[in-house]
């Protein structure tokens, strides 16, 4: 986690580690740490179908449904 942190501060929106962070966050149970993670990567890389899969997932495990279904059929606008 701490080199994740200090890969970002060097370089905030480097998809590997955005995607790495949140992955990670996801794994650990946190989800709400997760979708906030992915959801900045969605905005520094709105063309980047993973990051909208990898939330859509996170939020369907978290329950959020209808986000769900919106993140993951945002790569086919």
């Amino acid at each position: 986690e701490k080199q994740y942190v200090l890969g970002l501060r060097l370089s905030s929106t480097h998809l590997g580690l955005q995607m790495g962070y949140a992955r990670l966050k996801d794994r650990q149970g946190r989800l709400d740490d997760a979708i906030k993670l992915y959801q900045e990567a969605a905005k520094a890389h709105p063309q980047e179908a993973a990051v909208f899969n990898d939330m859509g997932l996170c939020q369907a495990r978290s329950g959020k449904l209808t986000d769900a279904v919106v993140s993951l059929e945002e790569p086919c606008d």
